[in-house]
């Protein structure tokens, strides 16, 4: 149950970082059995780190959640809840990134080109589907993302909290042409890099470290301005949710918090199975984006549906 919001920070972060995900995973390369197998046994470690490290800190997440809720949500409970997901979504990629790296050396040369080739061609995807939306469309998708996430939240929501939900969706800012403007210079600092010359590991550590000093006053005021009608909007809502929508929201966390427990007791997919689960539940708690996802899970916000509104 995480604000709509997150989607500006946190669907910025993990789309900017497309590679640094299992390039096989998102169909940017195409690996041979051998690339493939040395991969899923650089992802153990990555797994059991997530696994033992990373699933206390998605509970307490989740317990924070709910004793929020007992005492009743402000603004500035939705805006630590966002803090705790992007500290989380970080902590995964600094590890991800490590990944990546020593991966990077087992790659061709040819398959580097494919890489960069294809994570272009998604640019202009993201650029033709967001950038060409009127001031409209962009509106009404927000306003129909809110309802339709909360719906499935909460419930089925009254006239009266789709009506709230709309009214933030008209207050917010546009934040995709900053977002895929940004987006679009890491592209090109890192694809200069991906030649892999001498020292091309140090320098992409670099760039990834330097990632925030890039924003502009615009983004940055977009960003902030949009999280927080967003934090107040949530805050809002929860306070309105009748007794029937608080228990369907408990239960979707309990549901969550459940199978956490189950992965700490070591019933999870391996690396051998990532790419191709059979629980979608599980594949979101085991895949290397976990900390976006389990967020996006418990919040019923996806930053891939929404990028970056």
């Amino acid at each position: 149950m995480l604000l709509f919001a997150a989607g500006c920070t946190a669907s910025f972060t993990y789309n900017r970082l497309d590679w640094l995900i299992p390039w096989w995973v998102d169909d940017y390369v195409d690996l041979t059995r051998d690339q493939r197998r040395e991969l899923r046994t650089q992802l153990e470690p990555a797994l059991r780190w997530h696994r033992e490290e990373e699933l206390n800190r998605y509970a307490a997440i989740l317990d924070r959640i709910e004793a929020d809720l007992e005492s009743g949500v402000t603004p500035h409970d939705v805006r630590d809840w966002l803090d705790d997901i992007i500290a989380a979504a970080e902590r995964a990629e600094a590890r991800m990134l490590e990944v990546a790296l020593d991966f990077g050396d087992s790659v061709t040369d040819e398959q580097v080109a494919q890489f960069m080739r294809r994570i272009w061609e998604r640019q202009a995807e993201y650029e033709s589907q967001y950038l060409e939306r009127s001031d409209a469309e962009y509106e009404e998708d927000n306003a129909d993302y809110l309802v339709e996430s909360f719906n499935r939240l909460l419930g089925r929501l009254n006239d009266e909290q789709k009506a709230q939900l709309r009214s933030a969706a008209a207050t917010l800012k546009r934040f995709d042409n900053a977002w895929l403007a940004e987006r679009a210079k890491w592209l090109g600092d890192l694809e200069p890099l991906m030649q892999r010359g001498a020292g091309w590991e140090r320098a992409v550590r670099d760039l990834y470290a330097d990632r925030i000093e890039w924003r502009t006053p615009e983004y940055r005021e977009v960003l902030d301005h949009n999280i927080g009608v967003l934090s107040e909007a949530v805050a809002e809502l929860l306070y309105s949710i009748d007794n029937k929508q608080r228990d369907h929201l408990l239960d979707k966390i309990e549901d969550l918090r459940r199978t956490i427990k189950k992965l700490e007791a070591g019933k999870h997919r391996s690396a051998r199975h990532f790419g191709n689960p059979a629980d979608p539940w599980e594949s979101r708690l085991t895949s290397v984006d976990s900390a976006r996802q389990v967020v996006q899970a418990a919040s019923g916000w996806q930053g891939t549906r929404i990028g970056p509104a």
